[in-house]
């Protein structure tokens, strides 16, 4: 038995059901579709509807028990088993963007013919050509965008964990001890609809169509045998 009186537990879990299912018509347009819903658990499927044929992408398992003086379980799971992924199998990593682009340091045609990079100069990022280099490309032409993703893990076999407050995974690593669960608790982190938003925004919308690779083989290609 948990910390928490079923109960109360229970009445929680029905809310998050009950505010995910007021708007089941959208949702199913975005490619999110209830899956099951047997507490404490919930099974929420993740397609595309960019992709043709369309396909499911995974589903997310999320566990209330003890809710909310713990902050729900997440895992990724099959669609069809409910076998949980593992970091090697897993079809996203759910990169996201950390801070804003900034400026990159311009490659120069001396440069990409491997000579010495020019000096320092000052007020420019390290590498940059002298402002009055006769077709220096301008000053931010070219932006970094650092990116980190959502999905953590510690080794091809260990099952990811999504790395976000809110997620009891999140505040159970102790590399997060400074930002405990406590913290986020009223403000809806751990809401089932603040998840869907945030799993289907990174791992769905950025989907643009199906990646084909395609493994030439060579081999000797023989007729019919000789008599």
């Amino acid at each position: 038995m948990g910390a928490v009186h079923p109960q109360v537990t229970r009445v929680k879990y029905d809310r998050e059901i009950a505010n995910l299912s007021r708007d089941a018509a959208r949702h199913r347009s975005l490619g999110i579709f209830l899956l099951a819903a047997e507490y404490p658990t919930v099974l929420v499927g993740f397609a595309s509807p960019k992709l043709k044929p369309a396909a499911f992408i995974f589903a997310m398992h999320v566990d209330y028990s003890d809710y909310d003086l713990q902050a729900p379980s997440v895992r990724f799971v099959d669609p069809f088993t409910s076998v949980p992924y593992k970091a090697s199998e897993v079809p996203t990593k759910m990169m996201r963007a950390v801070g804003p682009p900034r400026p990159a340091a311009v490659p120069f045609p001396s440069e990409l013919a491997g000579q010495a990079p020019f000096p320092s100069n000052p007020g420019q990022p390290p590498g940059s050509p002298p402002p009055d280099t006769p077709h220096a490309p301008p000053m931010g032409a070219f932006m970094i965008v650092e990116h980190q993703p959502l999905l953590q893990d510690y080794g091809p076999d260990d099952i990811p964990f999504l790395c976000l407050p809110g997620v009891r995974e999140y505040h159970d690593h102790p590399g997060h001890s400074g930002d405990p669960w406590e913290l986020h608790r009223t403000t809806g982190a751990g809401s089932l609809a603040r998840l869907v938003h945030v799993v289907h925004k990174y791992a769905v919308e950025p989907l643009g169509g199906w990646s084909v690779q395609l493994t030439p083989q060579i081999s000797l290609g023989y007729g019919e045998p000789p008599l």
